[in-house]
């Protein structure tokens, strides 16, 4: 599945592509590091390769550290609002 990180609407997962929304674009929290991290830990533990689309570049660093140390991320609070929107 890849994975689009761009500023969409909403987060949608449709026809292989996982839209992933900011709610805060061009800035990305840990809880959305987090979230990140955990889809392509799934993906990974089931064979599968996640390729990355971004434009900026910003997200992107902060997406392959976040990868990279996983650590730094899995901890990360769930914030008392979401305000990313998610369709089903």
């Amino acid at each position: 599945m890849k994975v689009n990180i761009a500023n969409h609407e909403y987060t949608i997962q449709w026809e292989g592509l996982y839209y992933f929304a900011l709610s805060d674009y061009p800035n990305i929290s840990d809880w959305e590091l987090r979230k990140l991290v955990c889809v392509f830990q799934y993906e990974k533990s089931n064979g599968r390769e996640s390729p990355i689309i971004c434009s900026d570049d910003s997200i992107m660093s902060a997406v392959n550290n976040a990868l990279a140390h996983p650590e730094t991320v899995l901890q990360a609070q769930k914030p008392a609002k979401i305000t990313e929107m998610h369709c089903l």
